[in-house]
């Protein structure tokens, strides 16, 4: 899924999740790029309990060559880090899960100040499992959602995919604002 705003901006950073497919065979991931130079708070999580630590890196792209900035290093579940100062670019973030695990669900929040350009998420999707990305908006704006599916990824695509919105209020309570599967169009 790319998550891009009318402002161009993710203000405060992004959360993902998905499911954590076993031995580290497929990645979850969030892919992004920063307009300045900054330290970027980042924290894994392990919801299903199927793996005690995950793997965390975070690489940066440069035209066709990728370097990696921050390990890979084995994280437990909820423990956040800092990294060092990154400069302005667009970086990769992959959450994988080490080997002899079971499949098991995995979110990741990347915290910073100066996202741009709008946000791609992915992770492995079956039939039994979700998805989901998480943002702030804090202005009235557009937010363009597209979903990537199909041959977007090549053979390892999934089918069509369905897609719900909902707006958390500061109470933490969620309201289902639009569906995929009940509308015909566009949201608006």
């Amino acid at each position: 899924m790319s998550v891009n705003t009318s402002s161009g901006r993710n203000t405060g950073g992004f959360n993902a999740g998905a499911t954590l497919k076993e031995n580290g065979e497929s990645p979850g991931f969030m892919a992004f790029s920063l307009s300045q130079a900054e330290s970027l708070t980042v924290t894994a999580y392990e919801y299903s309990g199927a793996a005690n630590q995950i793997t965390l890196k975070i690489s940066r792209q440069n035209g066709s060559k990728r370097t990696v900035v921050y390990g890979p290093v084995n994280t437990f579940s909820g423990v956040s880090a800092n990294t060092s100062v990154l400069e302005p670019g667009f970086y990769i973030v992959s959450v994988y899960s080490p080997s002899g695990t079971l499949r098991g669900k995995f979110g990741i929040s990347v915290q910073g100040n100066s996202f741009v350009g709008g946000v791609n998420i992915g992770g492995w999707i079956d039939e039994e499992s979700k998805g989901f990305g998480a943002f702030y908006v804090p202005s009235p704006q557009e937010v363009d959602l597209t979903l990537l599916f199909g041959s977007s990824y090549g053979s390892i695509g999934s089918g069509m995919l369905l897609l719900d919105i909902y707006y958390q209020d500061e109470s933490g309570n969620r309201t289902l604002y639009w569906s995929s599967s009940s509308a015909g169009g566009e949201c608006q």
